[in-house]
């Protein structure tokens, strides 16, 4: 903004400059003097006529000869006659003068007036240029900036100065829109964080009365007050307890972390092999082999954006968990609903493991030393069941096939 501003400044003080030089080479242009060559040439004419010569005969193309008589009228009136370059010598009759014109090529007055104008208006044009850019295109980037360090800082407070913009305004009115939401995201946030906290604190206060009766009943089988039947049907008691709050801690941890937002809208199927596409390009750089069947292109209800996702963690559990050679992708239809089938070659889980493999922080034995948090496939469930699918998984001898069952309108 600074710069700008020394821009607004330095700009018309140059034209106002410029204006001022070519004034002054129009004056020196319009100087009366007259110059040495011409005052030789009437010293030599002048000469001619003091020998008797007449002036009809004396040949000059700038000098132009006259004869004045000062009786007629005044000798200012001769002078100032046309406003041009002249010099008065005596004549041998009294009374009377030789007027020498020098005759040259003047600017005229007018030239004055429009180059100066038109300076002037260039000027005043200029000024205004830079004032109208200052004032709608610098002064919006300023404040915006401003609300973009007042965001980085988490302070929703700042608003932008409410004006008419001509070319920012519905990105202003956007910059507004991304601030409510994320001022809605952080109220929301905090008022979580304190919901949790206070959460946590209360069933962390509720485990001390389990962990109480197990030292009591525990105190009570070295003292051999109980039967040791009843003291472990007690323990068992109160450890289940103890599992259940630690159960409702870890839920209350992790719920806000699982809140997925779905935007719901009518694709075609077209537009799910589109995703396809982009994950065959993956796919194919790894070296493994890829097949998928043509489907019919009709409409279903979901949301590209998750559903990529889902396809995406999918593929990522194929590649990392299976042999390598082949994934294959289908469509079919099933109770009036589209299902997508994504099927690879390799990988085989457990049958104490498919039952839980959509649960979260769940692990199978098939890991090896593969990286992971198991929550991938408990993320892909829910984000299936909230755009009213689901997913579900099958198996072949080696293969292992997921199957994402489509919202239907």
């Amino acid at each position: 903004m600074k710069a700008w501003n020394r821009l607004t400044v330095l700009v018309p003080a140059l034209l106002l400059l410029l204006l001022v030089g070519l004034n002054g080479l129009l004056l020196w242009l319009r100087d009366e003097t007259i110059p040495d060559e011409a005052l030789v040439e009437i010293n030599r004419m002048a000469k001619e006529l003091e020998k008797g010569k007449q002036m009809n005969e004396l040949a000059s193309s700038k000098i132009q000869v006259e004869l004045l008589e000062l009786k007629k009228t005044s000798m200012q009136s001769y002078m100032d006659r046309s406003r041009t370059r002249s010099v008065l010598l005596p004549a041998k009759q009294e009374g009377s003068f030789y007027r020498f014109t020098y005759r040259v090529q003047r600017i005229p007055s007018s030239i004055f007036w429009i180059i100066n104008t038109t300076l002037l208006g260039v000027i005043l044009l200029v000024v205004y240029l830079l004032f109208y850019i200052r004032r709608q295109i610098i002064q919006p980037f300023h404040n915006m900036e401003a609300m973009a360090t007042a965001l980085k800082n988490r302070d929703f407070t700042y608003e932008l100065p409410q004006q008419k913009h001509r070319f920012f305004g519905k990105f202003i009115w956007a910059i507004d829109v991304m601030k409510e939401e994320l001022r809605h995201h952080e109220e929301k946030e905090t008022a979580l964080m304190k919901e949790k906290q206070t959460m946590i604190a209360s069933l962390s206060h509720d485990i001390k009365t389990p962990l109480s009766n197990i030292r009591l009943y525990t105190d009570a089988m070295k003292e051999h007050l109980y039967s040791e039947e009843l003291i472990c049907e007690r323990l068992y008691e109160n450890c289940d307890k103890i599992d259940q709050y630690v159960k409702e801690i870890m839920h209350t941890s992790n719920e806000d972390l699982f809140d997925f937002d779905v935007h719901m809208e009518e694709v075609y199927l077209h537009d799910v092999e589109v995703l396809l596409r982009r994950e065959q390009e993956r796919i194919e750089l790894a070296l493994i082999s890829y097949e998928q069947s043509p489907c019919k292109d009709q409409l279903v209800y979901t949301d590209l954006t998750r559903l990529r996702e889902v396809i995406g963690n999918i593929v990522d559990n194929a590649m990392k968990y299976g042999d390598g050679k082949w994934i294959h992708v289908s469509f079919y239809e099933e109770d009036h609903h589209s299902i997508l089938k994504l099927e690879n070659s390799g990988s085989y889980i457990e049958q104490s493991d498919a039952g839980a493999i959509f649960q979260s922080f769940y692990r199978g034995n098939n890991v090896n030393s593969h990286a992971g948090n198991g929550l991938g496939l408990y993320i892909c469930k829910q984000l299936m069941q909230k755009m009213d699918g689901d997913i579900f998984m099958t198996q072949e001898q080696g293969s292992v096939s997921f199957h994402l069952v489509l919202g239907t309108l």
